[in-house]
């Protein structure tokens, strides 16, 4: 968690944005936002809603979401083709810094697991924040199968290995206006949405919360889009990790040096030699030498190509992947 100020930063959250993205899933979008409408008509909180509609292929119902109260405006940004969740997020992003004035973003799932309970904590705690931080729902705990979490766990660990973070939190969460500039020029955010805020360095604190259950139907995310997702959060730590790799094969060729030596020594110095075994020990190790330097060069370059690589902001290139945007309200 990073306790970095900003300025003085005093909100006062009566008004703010909700961005959700969605891929076919109407029904449960539907029911959850009208939950949301009533509580925030009865708070007298004034919001706007985007929701990003990820290249759906079923049709948006009749009459959906036109009789929202809570709400000052809905609107719904059409994509292109489906871009995945993440790239959504970084378009959905990118219009609402463009086009709305807001003092806050809230990022939520719209099948439900992200519940109206804690979107009202999540405005309390910014509330209370004496500078400006991203606020994320920080998963206590999950909702999923026992073989879903425990491939999460594993997960988590080769994260934290290769990273040096440990993550417990998705999208959930409320981007003050001050910060949102910082993330939509991060190329980054077109891979992952949570890993770009603590890559970036960007102010953040946690909130604990419980991951809830969908609404309706079932998750369209398979165990390889789930993978791929994984990848992309670390690989916005690329740098890095490619530090922490090369320390590691120094590491390893240190190791492998002293092998060598204690091969010589015992060769010359004791009487445990074996005819020949010596000759084929030191050539094993040798070529594992030599394969432990080509990978310290390999992640050499790769570091060097990246900090000279061109880069493509969210910012620059959002609107050619949005086809309409429909102002329901």
């Amino acid at each position: 968690m990073l306790e970095e100020d900003i300025g003085h930063f005093r909100p006062s959250m009566k008004s703010g944005v909700i961005l959700s993205c969605l891929y076919n899933d109407w029904t449960s979008a539907e029911d959850l936002f009208r939950a949301i409408d009533l509580d925030f008509s009865r708070r007298e909180w004034s919001w706007q809603l985007v929701l990003v509609d990820d290249g759906s292929r079923e049709p948006r119902p009749s009459g959906f979401l036109n009789s929202l109260a809570g709400f000052s405006s809905v609107e719904i940004v059409v994509l292109r083709r489906n871009v995945g969740s993440q790239r959504a997020i970084a378009i959905g992003l990118s219009h609402i810094f463009e086009s709305k004035q807001t003092e806050a973003v809230v990022v939520m799932d719209a099948d439900g697991e992200d519940s109206p309970e804690d979107l009202v904590r999540l405005v309390e705690a910014h509330d209370t924040l004496s500078s400006p931080k991203v606020v994320f729902a920080e998963r206590t705990r999950r909702s999923e199968s026992p073989a879903f979490r425990f491939l999460y766990h594993i997960y988590r660990a080769l994260h934290f290995s290769l990273t040096g973070y440990k993550i417990r939190f998705g999208n959930f969460s409320i981007i003050p206006r001050k910060l949102l500039g910082c993330l939509v020029v991060d190329p980054n955010l077109w891979l992952h949405f949570a890993a770009t805020v603590v890559s970036g360095r960007v102010p953040y604190t946690t909130i604990p919360s419980r991951r809830g259950v969908r609404l309706h139907g079932k998750s369209r995310v398979d165990f390889t889009n789930l993978v791929i997702h994984g990848l992309a959060a670390i690989s916005c730590y690329n740098e890095t990790i490619g530090v922490r790799l090369i320390f590691c094969s120094l590491g390893l060729s240190t190791m492998i040096s002293l092998l060598i030596l204690g091969v010589v020594i015992v060769r010359l110095a004791t009487p445990w030699a074996i005819p020949g075994w010596a000759t084929s020990a030191v050539g094993i190790f040798c070529v594992l030498l030599l394969q432990a330097f080509l990978i310290i060069l390999a992640f050499i370059a790769i570091a060097i190509s990246s900090r000279k690589s061109h880069f493509f902001f969210p910012l620059q290139q959002y609107k050619i992947l949005i086809d309409e945007i429909h102002r329901i309200r």
